[in-house]
């Protein structure tokens, strides 16, 4: 007869009990290192995103030094043929009897003659770049 206040657990019961237990503390384990590996892949996360970001602000430094150099080309070539312009041939047209409206509208014409060579090259340029991008993409293994 069991005494008041005890069990009356078989020894099938206690052994469901304890392995239970067990089982408890296993999946408590497992849950840590899961957690463990979580935090582990957010520190990846994290430097890989950090490193991508000191990379864009150095392409955007490397991009705003191109820009200037590009603007002082392009400054010093306008420059350059304004002055041939000024110094060679209007002397000659003056010359021939062309007044300035003339003189200044064909000047124009051949600055916008000019920047459509340049901007038909930039877009054929681009285009180029383009089709090596889709095929350098679509030979790429998928991932």
């Amino acid at each position: 007869m069991p005494v008041k206040g005890t069990s009356q657990l078989s020894s099938g019961n206690l052994l469901t009990k304890r392995s239970t237990r067990g089982g408890r503390k296993a999946i408590q384990l497992q849950l840590a290192q899961e957690l463990d590996h979580a935090g582990v892949r957010l520190e990846t996360i994290e430097s890989l995103l950090i490193r991508l970001v000191r990379q864009g602000e150095i392409s955007l430094r490397i991009e705003d030094v191109c820009l200037a150099l590009l603007q002082d080309v392009l400054a010093e070539a306008y420059a350059t043929r304004r002055l041939l312009w000024e110094s060679l041939v209007l002397p000659q047209l003056r010359d021939a009897g062309i007044d300035s409206n003339e003189l200044e509208r064909r000047f124009v014409l051949q600055d916008n003659q000019a920047k459509n060579y340049a901007y038909g090259e930039a877009e054929r340029i681009k285009q180029s770049q383009e089709t090596t991008n889709e095929i350098t993409l679509s030979e790429a293994p998928d991932a």
